[in-house]
């Protein structure tokens, strides 16, 4: 059943609890992942190399940004501006 779930629903299970959590955020669940991205989104590239599938799912499909602490400036990354 897992197998067929949009990306943005894996990622939600992925948090429901530690066994969703352990299931899906592990190597062997990654093909399943590769086919939820490219059923939901065809147009989608090959995530970048520093990406898991779940963490490029995460920055597609969410809307929430992330913010990284450089020194002592804050840096938002570019894909924050583009999702506003």
């Amino acid at each position: 059943m897992l197998g067929y779930l949009h990306p943005r629903d894996l990622l939600n299970f992925a948090r429901t609890n530690k066994a969703f959590r352990e299931l899906l955020m592990s190597r062997r669940s990654a093909e399943m992942w590769r086919r939820a991205r490219r059923r939901a989104r065809d147009d989608l590239p090959e995530p970048p190399r520093h990406l898991s599938e779940p963490a490029y799912a995460d920055l597609v499909f969410f809307k929430h940004c992330y913010v990284s602490r450089l020194g002592t400036s804050l840096r938002l990354s570019l894909n924050c501006a583009m999702k506003g």
